[in-house]
């Protein structure tokens, strides 16, 4: 048996060979890969809440990170991807600039969860735009936003310049 992040990286994998499988007629790519191409590793995950940052409702981490980031564009960035404690789960949590995770969806609700985090910070005005077309919170499960992600206008403007290599 791997560690958790063997596991979470083999998840990843597993899920996006799949979706490539399925190939979108236009050639755009589903969430799993694109967490895949673009995502990163978030090794440093803070194991106590930075001043002024309050626990979320659980089961609701997009709307939890998405109201973090926003609320404190300078201090947190959105991020969308993977996230694994007991199992892999699709996950949404913000980073520090200097990338430690902060997650105040699981951070004292369950143990053992957000040990291992791979995901893709997002531009948050892009972000924000976009929930109000849609009118839910999360990005990546969203097919029809998915869909129609073209670029990389989406990605925190620090990952774009990383991803045009």
């Amino acid at each position: 048996m791997g560690t958790k992040l063997d596991d979470l990286m083999s998840y990843i994998k597993l899920i996006a060979n799949h979706q490539r499988s399925m190939k979108h007629a236009d050639g755009n790519l589903w969430g799993y890969e694109l967490i895949e191409k673009y995502g990163m590793l978030f090794p440093k995950v803070m194991k106590r809440f930075p001043k002024g940052v309050k626990k979320g409702k659980l089961k609701a981490c997009y709307e939890n990170a998405y109201l973090l980031a926003r609320m404190h564009p300078h201090k947190y960035i959105y991020v969308e991807g993977c996230a694994a404690g007991i199992i892999p789960v699709m996950h949404a949590w913000c980073v520090t600039p200097d990338l430690k995770v902060v997650d105040n969806t699981w951070w004292g609700q369950l143990r053992g969860y957000g040990d291992s985090y791979f995901g893709i910070p997002m531009d948050i005005d892009w972000v924000t735009v976009t929930l109000l077309k849609q009118k839910t919170y999360g990005i990546l499960e969203n097919f029809k936003v998915v869909e129609q992600l073209k670029g990389i206008e989406w990605l925190h403007e620090k990952w774009r310049v990383q991803t045009v290599r």
